[in-house]
C-alpha cells in the first residue's frame, strides 16, 4: 500500500501537515513564476522596445 509511505508526513496536527505541502509546492512555485515574468518580459522587449516595468505611463 503507497499510502503507508506518505502516513508519517501528514498523520498528527494538521498545521504541519499543512506546512509541508505549502513548503514542497513553494519552490516549484517560485520557479515557475520567475521564468513566466521572464519569458513574459523577454517578449515585451523584443516586440516594443521595452520591457512592461521601463514603460512611461502618460
Amino acid at each position: 500500500n503507497y499510502s503507508y509511505l506518505f502516513m508519517g508526513r501528514f498523520a498528527g496536527d494538521s498545521w504541519g501537515s499543512f506546512k509541508y505541502m505549502i513548503r514542497a509546492g513553494w519552490k516549484l512555485g517560485c520557479g515557475v513564476a520567475a521564468a513566466v515574468i521572464a519569458i513574459e518580459e523577454s517578449y515585451m522587449y523584443w516586440k516594443y522596445g521595452h520591457t512592461h516595468w521601463g514603460k512611461e505611463h502618460h
